[in-house]
């Protein structure tokens, strides 16, 4: 009944302005709660976008082309290994070493995985007892620069290491040789057709004290790896 009264009194033409004032106050009331809606949507989406942003990672897009030409190097390196001892060595070496400097230099970087301890022992020990003690320090250093990927043959002649130090070829002999006795470096000889003699010098760093290598691959060059020798009385290894 008095359900029926007020429709009976809010329909009357009497109350039409009442009606009105009434509508207006809704409508209003309405918007102001939409826009509140929308103003914190808005607030959490800001929100979540800034600790989007604070975890993401900035990385260096490369181009389609240079991906391209990473590919490649990496296809022209693996379809050679199995000419190595077709081509003659200073061919192969230096294709090789000519890959892997044009991929870390597109790269920008190229890493090393480095012992300190190790490296440190080579260098004291270089530092103490060398006969040539800065020219070898320099010479170790060079080496890091210039380590094939896979093998970690160290890719220079001796010629080419005295021309990179502005030393006599003797002279880097003598060293190498040093590094060589201290099993730092390893050295072998390959035998090149049509030339006399035991062979061309190739070297080889020791694995236990730095490679490119990972994984089990570095697992088992390592355990092969002879250790460096222990200094006895007398600074004699």
């Amino acid at each position: 009944m008095l359900i029926y009264f007020y429709l009976a009194w809010i329909t009357s033409p009497q109350n039409e302005h009442f009606r009105r004032e009434t509508a207006k106050k809704w409508l209003a009331i309405r918007s102001l709660t939409v826009r509140l809606l929308v103003r914190s949507l808005c607030d959490l989406i800001a929100a979540n976008t800034r600790v989007l942003h604070m975890a993401a990672t900035i990385t260096r897009l490369t181009p389609k082309p240079e991906r391209l030409r990473q590919d490649q190097a990496d296809l022209l390196r693996q379809a050679l290994l199995p000419f190595e001892e077709q081509m003659p060595a200073d061919a192969f070496r230096a294709v090789i070493g000519l890959i892997d400097r044009q991929t870390a230099s597109r790269k920008r970087w190229t890493f090393v995985m480095l012992s300190p301890e190790q490296n440190a022992i080579v260098v004291d020990y270089l530092a103490e007892h060398s006969k040539r003690p800065l020219t070898a320090l320099r010479v170790w250093a060079l080496c890091f620069k210039h380590l094939r990927t896979d093998t970690g043959e160290i890719l220079l002649t001796r010629d080419e290491i005295a021309d990179k130090v502005n030393q006599r070829p003797q002279e880097i002999s003598q060293i190498m040789s040093e590094l060589v006795a201290f099993r730092a470096i390893t050295r072998t000889r390959q035998k090149v057709g049509g030339m006399k003699g035991p062979g061309m010098v190739h070297y080889f760093m020791n694995p236990n004290v730095a490679t490119h290598l990972s994984g089990s691959e570095r697992d088992a060059a390592q355990e092969e790896a002879p250790p460096l020798l222990v200094l006895m009385n007398g600074g004699k290894p």
